[in-house]
Protein backbone atom coordinates (compact mmCIF):
# COMPACT_ATOMS: atom_id res chain seq x y z
CA UNK A 1 0.00 0.00 0.00
CA UNK A 2 1.44 3.59 -0.48
CA UNK A 3 0.06 4.61 2.47
CA UNK A 4 1.17 3.64 6.26
CA UNK A 5 -1.63 2.43 8.02
CA UNK A 6 -1.91 3.92 11.62
CA UNK A 7 -4.95 5.53 12.67
CA UNK A 8 -8.53 4.35 12.50
CA UNK A 9 -9.11 7.40 9.74
CA UNK A 10 -5.94 5.47 7.86
CA UNK A 11 -7.62 2.72 7.91
CA UNK A 12 -10.91 4.29 7.29
CA UNK A 13 -9.48 5.65 4.20
CA UNK A 14 -8.16 2.52 3.03
CA UNK A 15 -11.34 0.77 3.51
CA UNK A 16 -13.03 3.50 1.17
CA UNK A 17 -9.85 3.01 -1.63
CA UNK A 18 -11.62 -0.08 -1.84
CA UNK A 19 -15.63 0.46 -1.91
CA UNK A 20 -15.67 4.06 -3.20
CA UNK A 21 -14.70 2.56 -7.25
CA UNK A 22 -17.82 0.09 -7.17
CA UNK A 23 -20.30 3.11 -6.80
CA UNK A 24 -21.60 3.63 -10.06
CA UNK A 25 -21.97 -0.09 -10.37
CA UNK A 26 -24.60 -0.63 -7.87
CA UNK A 27 -27.93 -1.33 -9.99
CA UNK A 28 -30.63 1.30 -9.20
CA UNK A 29 -32.41 -0.95 -6.52
CA UNK A 30 -29.13 -0.71 -4.81
CA UNK A 31 -29.52 -4.57 -4.47
CA UNK A 32 -26.78 -5.49 -6.52
CA UNK A 33 -23.58 -4.71 -7.97
CA UNK A 34 -22.76 -5.33 -11.63
CA UNK A 35 -18.90 -5.87 -12.18
CA UNK A 36 -17.39 -7.66 -15.71
CA UNK A 37 -15.82 -10.94 -14.99
CA UNK A 38 -16.33 -14.26 -15.98
CA UNK A 39 -19.04 -16.71 -14.60
CA UNK A 40 -19.11 -19.09 -11.66
CA UNK A 41 -20.13 -22.67 -10.93
CA UNK A 42 -23.36 -21.11 -9.24
CA UNK A 43 -25.92 -19.28 -11.09
CA UNK A 44 -24.99 -15.68 -13.41
CA UNK A 45 -27.81 -13.91 -11.63
CA UNK A 46 -26.22 -14.55 -7.90
CA UNK A 47 -22.80 -13.15 -9.17
CA UNK A 48 -23.91 -9.28 -8.83
CA UNK A 49 -25.92 -9.98 -5.52
CA UNK A 50 -22.38 -11.50 -4.18
CA UNK A 51 -20.68 -8.62 -5.04
CA UNK A 52 -23.24 -6.52 -3.30
CA UNK A 53 -23.21 -8.95 0.24
CA UNK A 54 -19.16 -9.25 0.19
CA UNK A 55 -18.53 -5.33 0.77
CA UNK A 56 -20.25 -5.82 4.00
CA UNK A 57 -17.72 -7.53 5.52
CA UNK A 58 -15.49 -4.05 5.77
CA UNK A 59 -18.73 -1.81 6.18
CA UNK A 60 -19.99 -3.59 9.26
CA UNK A 61 -17.05 -2.82 11.36
CA UNK A 62 -17.19 0.52 9.88
CA UNK A 63 -20.79 1.37 11.13
CA UNK A 64 -20.21 -0.53 14.44
CA UNK A 65 -17.60 1.66 15.08
CA UNK A 66 -19.51 4.61 14.68
CA UNK A 67 -18.46 5.37 11.17
CA UNK A 68 -20.84 6.73 8.67
CA UNK A 69 -19.73 7.67 4.60
CA UNK A 70 -19.71 11.55 4.02
CA UNK A 71 -22.69 11.25 1.96
CA UNK A 72 -24.43 8.32 3.57
CA UNK A 73 -24.36 6.39 0.53
CA UNK A 74 -23.43 3.32 2.05
CA UNK A 75 -26.31 3.28 4.81
CA UNK A 76 -29.05 4.17 2.22
CA UNK A 77 -27.78 1.56 -0.18
CA UNK A 78 -27.54 -1.34 2.02
CA UNK A 79 -30.76 -0.28 3.91
CA UNK A 80 -32.50 -0.21 -0.07
CA UNK A 81 -30.75 -3.32 -0.94
CA UNK A 82 -31.62 -5.20 1.74
CA UNK A 83 -35.42 -4.21 1.77
CA UNK A 84 -35.72 -4.62 -2.51
CA UNK A 85 -33.88 -8.08 -2.44
CA UNK A 86 -35.39 -9.70 -0.07
CA UNK A 87 -39.46 -8.67 -0.90
CA UNK A 88 -40.81 -11.20 -3.23
CA UNK A 89 -43.14 -8.64 -4.97
CA UNK A 90 -40.26 -6.48 -5.89
CA UNK A 91 -38.19 -6.78 -9.80
CA UNK A 92 -34.82 -7.02 -7.07
CA UNK A 93 -35.90 -9.68 -5.39
CA UNK A 94 -32.69 -12.29 -4.89
CA UNK A 95 -34.71 -15.61 -5.34
CA UNK A 96 -35.87 -18.16 -3.74
CA UNK A 97 -33.36 -20.94 -2.58
CA UNK A 98 -32.01 -24.36 -3.57
CA UNK A 99 -29.63 -27.07 -1.56
CA UNK A 100 -25.83 -25.39 -1.59
CA UNK A 101 -27.09 -22.18 -2.30
CA UNK A 102 -24.84 -19.64 -3.16
CA UNK A 103 -26.99 -17.12 -1.66
CA UNK A 104 -26.36 -18.92 1.47
CA UNK A 105 -22.56 -17.45 1.81
CA UNK A 106 -23.65 -14.27 1.22
CA UNK A 107 -26.43 -14.54 4.00
CA UNK A 108 -23.22 -14.68 6.13
CA UNK A 109 -22.18 -11.19 5.33
CA UNK A 110 -25.78 -9.93 5.90
CA UNK A 111 -26.18 -11.76 9.23
CA UNK A 112 -22.55 -10.68 10.35
CA UNK A 113 -23.53 -6.88 9.91
CA UNK A 114 -26.82 -7.05 11.25
CA UNK A 115 -25.01 -8.29 14.52
CA UNK A 116 -22.37 -5.25 14.54
CA UNK A 117 -24.48 -2.84 13.16
CA UNK A 118 -27.96 -3.25 13.79
CA UNK A 119 -28.71 0.63 14.33
CA UNK A 120 -27.91 0.67 10.56
CA UNK A 121 -29.09 -2.25 8.33
CA UNK A 122 -32.00 -3.24 10.70
CA UNK A 123 -33.61 -0.92 13.28
CA UNK A 124 -34.28 1.58 9.75
CA UNK A 125 -36.41 -1.13 8.37
CA UNK A 126 -40.48 -0.89 9.07
CA UNK A 127 -41.86 -4.28 10.18
CA UNK A 128 -43.27 -5.54 7.27
CA UNK A 129 -39.80 -5.28 5.74
CA UNK A 130 -38.11 -6.51 8.62
CA UNK A 131 -40.57 -9.74 8.25
CA UNK A 132 -39.92 -10.13 4.93
CA UNK A 133 -36.03 -9.94 5.53
CA UNK A 134 -36.20 -12.39 8.08
CA UNK A 135 -38.34 -14.86 6.49
CA UNK A 136 -35.33 -14.61 3.12
CA UNK A 137 -33.03 -15.23 5.43
CA UNK A 138 -34.27 -18.35 7.14
CA UNK A 139 -34.65 -19.80 3.77
CA UNK A 140 -31.10 -21.27 4.65
CA UNK A 141 -32.50 -23.30 7.21
CA UNK A 142 -35.04 -25.06 4.36
CA UNK A 143 -32.17 -26.30 2.51
CA UNK A 144 -28.73 -28.24 2.88
CA UNK A 145 -25.29 -26.59 3.18
CA UNK A 146 -21.85 -28.61 2.46
CA UNK A 147 -20.65 -30.13 5.59
CA UNK A 148 -17.58 -28.18 6.24
CA UNK A 149 -17.08 -24.50 6.96
CA UNK A 150 -20.16 -23.79 5.22
CA UNK A 151 -21.51 -24.62 8.26
CA UNK A 152 -21.18 -22.13 9.73
CA UNK A 153 -22.99 -19.53 7.79
CA UNK A 154 -26.47 -21.33 8.67
CA UNK A 155 -24.81 -20.93 12.08
CA UNK A 156 -24.79 -17.07 12.05
CA UNK A 157 -28.27 -16.26 10.07
CA UNK A 158 -29.91 -18.54 13.06
CA UNK A 159 -28.03 -16.49 15.47
CA UNK A 160 -28.54 -12.77 13.87
CA UNK A 161 -32.21 -13.95 13.62
CA UNK A 162 -32.40 -14.99 17.15
CA UNK A 163 -30.58 -11.62 18.25
CA UNK A 164 -33.04 -9.57 16.40
CA UNK A 165 -36.47 -11.64 18.21
CA UNK A 166 -37.10 -13.04 14.71
CA UNK A 167 -38.21 -16.39 13.84
CA UNK A 168 -35.17 -19.26 13.77
CA UNK A 169 -34.26 -22.93 13.79
CA UNK A 170 -32.52 -23.56 17.70
CA UNK A 171 -32.42 -27.08 16.74
CA UNK A 172 -30.44 -26.53 13.36
CA UNK A 173 -28.18 -24.56 15.52
CA UNK A 174 -27.20 -26.43 17.94
CA UNK A 175 -26.49 -29.39 15.29
CA UNK A 176 -24.49 -26.91 12.98
CA UNK A 177 -22.52 -25.65 16.28
CA UNK A 178 -21.90 -29.26 17.43
CA UNK A 179 -21.21 -30.57 13.77
CA UNK A 180 -18.44 -28.02 13.26
CA UNK A 181 -17.09 -28.77 16.67
CA UNK A 182 -16.48 -32.47 15.31
CA UNK A 183 -14.13 -31.06 12.65
CA UNK A 184 -11.51 -30.40 15.21
CA UNK A 185 -8.43 -31.93 14.56
CA UNK A 186 -5.42 -30.64 17.28
CA UNK A 187 -3.07 -27.56 17.80
CA UNK A 188 -6.14 -25.22 17.31
CA UNK A 189 -6.91 -26.59 13.64
CA UNK A 190 -10.36 -27.81 11.83
CA UNK A 191 -10.45 -29.61 9.05
CA UNK A 192 -12.88 -28.57 6.54
CA UNK A 193 -15.70 -30.70 6.42
CA UNK A 194 -15.03 -35.01 6.82
CA UNK A 195 -13.05 -34.84 3.81
CA UNK A 196 -11.29 -31.39 4.26
CA UNK A 197 -8.45 -30.21 5.27
CA UNK A 198 -6.12 -27.69 7.45
CA UNK A 199 -5.96 -24.04 5.47
CA UNK A 200 -6.84 -20.32 5.31
CA UNK A 201 -10.26 -21.68 5.84
CA UNK A 202 -9.48 -21.85 9.21
CA UNK A 203 -8.68 -18.34 10.02
CA UNK A 204 -11.28 -17.14 7.74
CA UNK A 205 -14.39 -19.03 8.94
CA UNK A 206 -13.50 -21.46 11.83
CA UNK A 207 -11.55 -19.20 13.64
CA UNK A 208 -13.13 -15.67 12.51
CA UNK A 209 -16.33 -17.03 13.64
CA UNK A 210 -15.31 -18.35 16.83
CA UNK A 211 -14.30 -15.36 18.16
CA UNK A 212 -17.30 -13.59 16.71
CA UNK A 213 -19.04 -16.30 18.85
CA UNK A 214 -17.39 -15.06 22.09
CA UNK A 215 -17.89 -11.82 21.32
CA UNK A 216 -21.56 -11.56 20.77
CA UNK A 217 -22.72 -14.79 22.43
CA UNK A 218 -19.58 -16.07 25.21
CA UNK A 219 -21.70 -14.89 28.32
CA UNK A 220 -24.51 -16.64 27.07
CA UNK A 221 -22.92 -19.47 26.27
CA UNK A 222 -19.82 -19.67 28.17
CA UNK A 223 -19.32 -23.62 27.59
CA UNK A 224 -18.82 -23.28 24.08
CA UNK A 225 -17.42 -19.99 24.35
CA UNK A 226 -14.62 -21.28 27.11
CA UNK A 227 -13.74 -24.16 24.67
CA UNK A 228 -13.65 -21.89 21.64
CA UNK A 229 -10.82 -19.49 23.37
CA UNK A 230 -8.86 -22.31 24.69
CA UNK A 231 -8.38 -22.93 20.89
CA UNK A 232 -8.56 -19.68 19.40
CA UNK A 233 -4.95 -19.54 21.52
CA UNK A 234 -3.55 -22.29 20.07
CA UNK A 235 -4.48 -21.94 16.75
CA UNK A 236 -2.67 -18.42 16.78
CA UNK A 237 0.77 -19.95 18.11
CA UNK A 238 0.37 -21.97 15.04
CA UNK A 239 -0.76 -19.34 12.65
CA UNK A 240 1.65 -16.67 13.38
CA UNK A 241 4.16 -18.96 12.02
CA UNK A 242 2.60 -18.41 8.70
CA UNK A 243 3.65 -14.55 8.66
CA UNK A 244 6.92 -13.06 7.43
CA UNK A 245 8.64 -10.48 9.12
CA UNK A 246 7.48 -8.28 6.17
CA UNK A 247 3.82 -9.23 6.52
CA UNK A 248 3.19 -11.63 3.94
CA UNK A 249 0.84 -15.20 4.51
CA UNK A 250 2.56 -17.64 2.69
CA UNK A 251 0.56 -18.59 -0.50
CA UNK A 252 -0.88 -22.33 0.11
CA UNK A 253 -4.17 -23.38 -0.67
CA UNK A 254 -7.32 -22.93 -2.26
CA UNK A 255 -8.78 -19.12 -2.35
CA UNK A 256 -5.57 -17.47 -2.66
CA UNK A 257 -7.95 -14.73 -4.63
CA UNK A 258 -9.29 -13.55 -0.81
CA UNK A 259 -5.91 -11.92 -0.20
CA UNK A 260 -5.69 -10.18 2.88
CA UNK A 261 -8.65 -11.71 4.53
CA UNK A 262 -5.73 -13.79 5.87
CA UNK A 263 -5.35 -11.20 8.50
CA UNK A 264 -8.99 -10.93 9.55
CA UNK A 265 -8.39 -13.45 12.46
CA UNK A 266 -6.48 -10.91 14.02
CA UNK A 267 -8.81 -7.83 13.20
CA UNK A 268 -11.77 -9.42 15.00
CA UNK A 269 -9.89 -11.11 17.78
CA UNK A 270 -8.52 -7.43 18.44
CA UNK A 271 -12.06 -5.93 17.91
CA UNK A 272 -13.81 -8.49 20.64
CA UNK A 273 -10.60 -8.02 23.04
CA UNK A 274 -9.93 -11.89 22.93
CA UNK A 275 -6.95 -12.62 25.06
CA UNK A 276 -5.02 -15.06 22.30
CA UNK A 277 -2.54 -15.85 25.04
CA UNK A 278 1.04 -14.93 25.50
CA UNK A 279 2.79 -12.84 23.04
CA UNK A 280 -0.15 -11.53 21.12
CA UNK A 281 -0.74 -8.17 23.33
CA UNK A 282 -2.63 -5.47 20.94
CA UNK A 283 0.81 -3.73 19.89
CA UNK A 284 1.46 -7.28 18.51
CA UNK A 285 -1.90 -7.77 16.84
CA UNK A 286 -2.02 -4.36 15.43
CA UNK A 287 1.41 -5.06 13.85
CA UNK A 288 0.47 -8.20 12.68
CA UNK A 289 -2.74 -6.30 10.55
CA UNK A 290 -0.95 -3.31 9.16
CA UNK A 291 1.79 -5.30 7.90
CA UNK A 292 -0.48 -7.48 5.93
CA UNK A 293 -2.31 -4.81 4.58
CA UNK A 294 1.01 -2.60 3.72
CA UNK A 295 2.47 -5.84 2.16
CA UNK A 296 -0.40 -5.05 -1.07
CA UNK A 297 0.31 -3.23 -3.50
CA UNK A 298 -3.04 -2.08 -4.35
CA UNK A 299 -2.52 -1.12 -7.87
CA UNK A 300 -1.82 -4.23 -8.95
CA UNK A 301 -4.38 -6.11 -7.90
CA UNK A 302 -7.13 -3.60 -8.36
CA UNK A 303 -8.20 -3.18 -11.96
CA UNK A 304 -7.45 0.89 -13.56
CA UNK A 305 -10.71 1.73 -12.56
CA UNK A 306 -9.94 0.54 -8.77
CA UNK A 307 -11.96 -2.66 -9.02
CA UNK A 308 -10.44 -5.65 -7.06
CA UNK A 309 -9.52 -8.38 -9.46
CA UNK A 310 -9.37 -11.95 -9.49
CA UNK A 311 -5.87 -13.51 -8.72
CA UNK A 312 -3.05 -12.62 -6.09
CA UNK A 313 -0.59 -10.60 -6.42
CA UNK A 314 -2.13 -9.49 -10.00
CA UNK A 315 -5.01 -9.99 -11.77
CA UNK A 316 -5.42 -13.73 -13.07
CA UNK A 317 -8.14 -15.97 -13.67
CA UNK A 318 -6.31 -19.21 -14.40
CA UNK A 319 -5.53 -19.71 -10.89
CA UNK A 320 -8.94 -19.12 -9.40
CA UNK A 321 -11.59 -21.26 -8.14
CA UNK A 322 -14.61 -22.47 -9.95
CA UNK A 323 -16.76 -20.18 -6.91
CA UNK A 324 -14.48 -17.52 -8.35
CA UNK A 325 -16.82 -14.46 -9.61
CA UNK A 326 -15.96 -10.46 -10.01
CA UNK A 327 -17.10 -9.61 -6.70
CA UNK A 328 -16.11 -12.92 -4.61
CA UNK A 329 -12.42 -10.92 -3.91
CA UNK A 330 -13.92 -8.90 -1.49
CA UNK A 331 -13.95 -11.56 1.10
CA UNK A 332 -10.46 -9.85 1.54
CA UNK A 333 -12.61 -7.12 3.77
CA UNK A 334 -12.55 -9.54 6.59
CA UNK A 335 -9.28 -7.69 7.53
CA UNK A 336 -10.99 -4.07 8.45
CA UNK A 337 -13.20 -6.31 11.53
CA UNK A 338 -10.65 -3.83 13.91
CA UNK A 339 -13.01 -0.89 12.38
CA UNK A 340 -15.68 -1.94 15.08
CA UNK A 341 -13.11 -0.26 17.64
CA UNK A 342 -14.74 3.13 17.66
CA UNK A 343 -12.23 6.26 17.67
CA UNK A 344 -11.14 7.07 21.08
CA UNK A 345 -10.06 3.36 21.50
CA UNK A 346 -6.17 3.24 22.73
CA UNK A 347 -5.66 0.64 19.65
CA UNK A 348 -5.74 3.54 17.67
CA UNK A 349 -3.10 5.34 19.17
CA UNK A 350 -1.19 2.72 20.10
CA UNK A 351 2.23 2.06 17.96
CA UNK A 352 2.67 -1.54 16.53
CA UNK A 353 4.76 -4.01 17.05
CA UNK A 354 7.51 -5.25 14.79
CA UNK A 355 8.16 -8.30 16.81
CA UNK A 356 6.18 -11.60 16.96
CA UNK A 357 5.90 -14.78 19.03
CA UNK A 358 8.24 -16.26 16.79
CA UNK A 359 11.73 -16.81 15.91
CA UNK A 360 14.06 -16.97 13.09
CA UNK A 361 15.97 -20.11 12.16
CA UNK A 362 13.51 -22.48 14.05
CA UNK A 363 11.59 -25.52 12.56
CA UNK A 364 8.33 -26.87 14.45
CA UNK A 365 5.25 -28.37 13.47
CA UNK A 366 2.10 -26.58 12.19
CA UNK A 367 -1.26 -28.60 13.34
CA UNK A 368 -2.23 -31.09 10.65
CA UNK A 369 -0.41 -29.47 7.79
CA UNK A 370 3.34 -30.42 8.17
CA UNK A 371 6.68 -28.51 9.38
CA UNK A 372 7.33 -24.47 8.75
CA UNK A 373 10.40 -22.87 9.10
CA UNK A 374 11.13 -19.45 9.53
CA UNK A 375 14.52 -18.12 7.46
CA UNK A 376 17.42 -16.18 9.60
CA UNK A 377 15.23 -13.11 7.42
CA UNK A 378 12.24 -13.66 8.41
CA UNK A 379 10.58 -15.34 5.18
CA UNK A 380 8.26 -18.46 5.78
CA UNK A 381 8.30 -22.04 4.16
CA UNK A 382 5.71 -24.21 4.37
CA UNK A 383 6.23 -28.10 4.01
CA UNK A 384 2.63 -29.75 3.69
CA UNK A 385 1.65 -32.97 4.38
CA UNK A 386 1.40 -33.34 0.69
CA UNK A 387 -2.39 -34.53 1.31
CA UNK A 388 -5.06 -32.70 -1.09
CA UNK A 389 -8.58 -32.19 -0.15
CA UNK A 390 -11.61 -34.68 -0.77
CA UNK A 391 -13.47 -32.54 -2.85
CA UNK A 392 -11.73 -31.72 -6.44
CA UNK A 393 -10.94 -28.26 -6.41
CA UNK A 394 -9.17 -26.75 -9.32
CA UNK A 395 -5.57 -27.60 -9.12
CA UNK A 396 -5.49 -29.23 -5.49
CA UNK A 397 -2.08 -30.78 -6.56
CA UNK A 398 -0.31 -27.37 -7.51
CA UNK A 399 -2.41 -25.86 -4.37
CA UNK A 400 -1.85 -28.33 -1.56
CA UNK A 401 0.60 -31.01 -2.59
CA UNK A 402 3.75 -29.55 -4.07
CA UNK A 403 7.06 -29.78 -1.57
CA UNK A 404 7.10 -26.07 -0.32
CA UNK A 405 4.96 -23.04 0.02
CA UNK A 406 7.20 -19.48 0.32
CA UNK A 407 6.26 -16.65 1.76
CA UNK A 408 9.28 -15.29 -0.86
CA UNK A 409 8.16 -17.52 -4.10
CA UNK A 410 4.33 -17.68 -5.07
CA UNK A 411 3.64 -21.11 -6.17
CA UNK A 412 2.46 -21.87 -9.76
CA UNK A 413 -0.89 -23.42 -10.99
CA UNK A 414 -0.49 -25.60 -14.17
CA UNK A 415 -2.13 -25.05 -17.77
CA UNK A 416 -1.86 -28.23 -18.53
CA UNK A 417 0.72 -31.73 -18.22
CA UNK A 418 1.20 -31.33 -22.18
CA UNK A 419 5.01 -29.30 -21.55
CA UNK A 420 6.87 -28.51 -19.16
CA UNK A 421 6.77 -25.21 -19.88
CA UNK A 422 2.64 -25.67 -19.52
CA UNK A 423 3.13 -28.13 -16.31
CA UNK A 424 5.45 -24.80 -14.29
CA UNK A 425 6.02 -27.50 -12.35
CA UNK A 426 7.94 -25.52 -9.31
CA UNK A 427 9.13 -27.02 -5.87
CA UNK A 428 7.96 -30.95 -7.35
CA UNK A 429 9.39 -34.07 -8.51
CA UNK A 430 8.10 -34.17 -11.76
CA UNK A 431 7.97 -37.02 -14.32
CA UNK A 432 8.27 -36.34 -18.29
CA UNK A 433 5.99 -40.15 -19.14
CA UNK A 434 4.46 -40.34 -22.52
CA UNK A 435 4.97 -36.90 -23.59
CA UNK A 436 3.03 -35.43 -20.37
CA UNK A 437 4.15 -34.35 -17.17
CA UNK A 438 2.90 -36.01 -13.72
CA UNK A 439 3.35 -34.58 -10.58
CA UNK A 440 2.40 -35.50 -6.97
CA UNK A 441 -1.00 -34.86 -6.76
CA UNK A 442 -1.67 -36.03 -2.71
CA UNK A 443 -0.06 -38.75 -1.30
CA UNK A 444 -0.75 -42.77 -0.23
CA UNK A 445 1.14 -41.78 3.09
CA UNK A 446 2.51 -38.85 5.11
CA UNK A 447 4.50 -38.20 8.48
CA UNK A 448 7.11 -36.44 10.30
CA UNK A 449 10.43 -38.32 10.83
CA UNK A 450 12.89 -37.22 13.39
CA UNK A 451 16.64 -37.52 12.28
CA UNK A 452 19.47 -36.97 13.30
CA UNK A 453 21.17 -33.81 14.27
CA UNK A 454 17.95 -32.49 15.51
CA UNK A 455 16.16 -32.42 12.17
CA UNK A 456 13.20 -33.70 11.41
CA UNK A 457 11.34 -34.19 7.71
CA UNK A 458 7.93 -34.54 6.17
CA UNK A 459 8.20 -38.21 4.55
CA UNK A 460 5.61 -38.88 2.24
CA UNK A 461 4.56 -41.87 -0.36
CA UNK A 462 3.23 -40.93 -3.28
CA UNK A 463 2.87 -42.14 -7.42
CA UNK A 464 2.67 -39.46 -9.59
CA UNK A 465 1.13 -42.24 -12.40
CA UNK A 466 0.99 -46.33 -12.75
CA UNK A 467 4.14 -47.93 -12.73
CA UNK A 468 6.03 -45.00 -10.38
CA UNK A 469 6.09 -44.87 -7.09
CA UNK A 470 8.58 -42.71 -4.81
CA UNK A 471 9.24 -42.35 -0.98
CA UNK A 472 10.58 -38.43 -0.41
CA UNK A 473 11.78 -37.20 2.51
CA UNK A 474 11.93 -32.88 2.84
CA UNK A 475 14.47 -32.17 5.33
CA UNK A 476 14.88 -27.96 5.90
CA UNK A 477 17.71 -26.41 6.53
CA UNK A 478 18.68 -22.84 7.19
CA UNK A 479 17.81 -20.78 3.98
CA UNK A 480 16.80 -23.95 2.13
CA UNK A 481 16.07 -28.02 2.00
CA UNK A 482 17.53 -30.92 1.13
CA UNK A 483 15.54 -33.39 -0.70
CA UNK A 484 15.91 -37.12 -0.59
CA UNK A 485 13.96 -39.68 -3.42
CA UNK A 486 13.60 -43.34 -3.35
CA UNK A 487 12.14 -43.61 -7.06
CA UNK A 488 10.96 -47.37 -7.67
CA UNK A 489 9.84 -47.22 -11.46
CA UNK A 490 9.03 -49.63 -14.22
CA UNK A 491 9.96 -47.67 -17.01
CA UNK A 492 12.76 -45.39 -18.22
CA UNK A 493 11.96 -41.84 -18.17
CA UNK A 494 13.29 -38.49 -17.00
CA UNK A 495 12.40 -36.30 -14.19
CA UNK A 496 12.66 -32.84 -12.64
CA UNK A 497 13.65 -31.99 -9.46
CA UNK A 498 12.58 -28.29 -9.34
CA UNK A 499 13.24 -25.44 -6.61
CA UNK A 500 11.15 -22.42 -6.37
CA UNK A 501 9.39 -20.30 -9.33
CA UNK A 502 12.09 -17.01 -9.36
CA UNK A 503 10.51 -14.25 -10.69
CA UNK A 504 12.32 -12.92 -14.00
CA UNK A 505 11.84 -12.65 -18.06
CA UNK A 506 12.37 -15.85 -18.70
CA UNK A 507 14.00 -14.63 -22.16
CA UNK A 508 17.02 -13.38 -20.56
CA UNK A 509 17.45 -15.08 -16.76
CA UNK A 510 19.96 -17.66 -16.86
CA UNK A 511 21.29 -20.26 -14.07
CA UNK A 512 23.77 -17.77 -13.31
CA UNK A 513 20.84 -15.37 -12.83
CA UNK A 514 18.90 -17.45 -10.33
CA UNK A 515 22.31 -19.01 -8.57
CA UNK A 516 21.54 -15.67 -6.83
CA UNK A 517 18.33 -16.27 -5.63
CA UNK A 518 17.52 -19.94 -5.54
CA UNK A 519 20.13 -22.63 -6.35
CA UNK A 520 19.44 -26.20 -7.02
CA UNK A 521 21.88 -28.91 -7.46
CA UNK A 522 22.04 -32.82 -7.44
CA UNK A 523 23.78 -33.80 -4.10
CA UNK A 524 24.02 -37.19 -3.92
CA UNK A 525 25.38 -40.70 -5.80
CA UNK A 526 22.97 -40.05 -9.02
CA UNK A 527 24.19 -37.27 -10.92
CA UNK A 528 21.66 -34.55 -12.66
CA UNK A 529 21.72 -31.71 -14.97
CA UNK A 530 21.28 -27.95 -13.87
CA UNK A 531 18.84 -26.99 -15.94
CA UNK A 532 16.50 -23.52 -16.01
CA UNK A 533 12.67 -24.58 -16.86
CA UNK A 534 10.75 -21.82 -18.30
CA UNK A 535 7.43 -21.54 -17.74
CA UNK A 536 4.30 -19.80 -19.73
CA UNK A 537 3.15 -16.72 -18.08
CA UNK A 538 0.86 -16.13 -15.72
CA UNK A 539 1.28 -19.57 -14.44
CA UNK A 540 2.51 -18.35 -11.23
CA UNK A 541 -0.17 -16.39 -8.66
CA UNK A 542 3.01 -13.69 -7.34
CA UNK A 543 4.83 -12.60 -10.46
CA UNK A 544 3.44 -12.95 -13.95
CA UNK A 545 6.88 -14.06 -15.32
CA UNK A 546 9.07 -16.71 -14.02
CA UNK A 547 11.78 -19.08 -14.20
CA UNK A 548 12.20 -22.41 -12.62
CA UNK A 549 16.02 -23.57 -11.53
CA UNK A 550 15.92 -27.99 -11.54
CA UNK A 551 17.79 -31.22 -11.42
CA UNK A 552 16.80 -32.83 -14.69
CA UNK A 553 17.34 -36.94 -13.39
CA UNK A 554 17.82 -39.70 -16.09
CA UNK A 555 15.39 -42.61 -14.16
CA UNK A 556 16.36 -45.96 -15.18
CA UNK A 557 13.15 -48.73 -14.58
CA UNK A 558 13.98 -49.79 -11.15
CA UNK A 559 15.33 -48.36 -7.77
CA UNK A 560 16.64 -45.09 -8.45
CA UNK A 561 17.99 -42.72 -5.30
CA UNK A 562 17.86 -39.31 -5.49
CA UNK A 563 19.00 -36.30 -3.49
CA UNK A 564 18.48 -32.82 -4.34
CA UNK A 565 19.55 -29.57 -1.95
CA UNK A 566 17.67 -26.30 -2.92
CA UNK A 567 19.46 -23.25 -1.27
CA UNK A 568 17.73 -19.74 -1.10
CA UNK A 569 19.78 -16.96 -1.25
CA UNK A 570 19.31 -13.92 0.66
Amino acid sequence: MSTALHSRRDFEALLMRFLDPLRKHYDASCSRIELAGGGAQYEDEVIPMEAWARLLWGLAPFWAGGSRSADDFYEHAYCNGLIAGTDPQSDAYWGDCRDHDQKFVEMAAIAYALLLAPDVLWEPLTDGQRERAAAWLGKINEHSCPAGNWLWFQALVNLALRELGMPYNAGLLREDLDTLDSFYEDDGWYKDGPAGLPDYYNAMTFQFFSVLYIWKFGLRDTVRATGYLDRLKLFASDYVKLFSARGEGVPYGRSMTYRFAQAGFWSIAVAAGVNLGEGFDTACLKGLIMRNLEAWNRTRICDNGGVVTVGYRYPNQHMCESYNAAGSPYWCLMAFACLALPEDDSFWTLPASGTMPVHDGVVSALGGTGLVARDTGGEVVLYPSGRVPGHPFAQSDNKYSKFAYSSRFGFSVARSQRTLEEAAPDSVLSFVVGGRVFVRDGVDKSEIVTLGDGKCAVRTRWSPCPGIDVVTDIIPLTNGQLRSHIVTSAIDCVAFDAGFAVPGDYHWVTLEDTDKVCRVEAVGHVEGERVLLRPEANTNIECCKTVIPAVKYVINAGINKLATRVAVIE
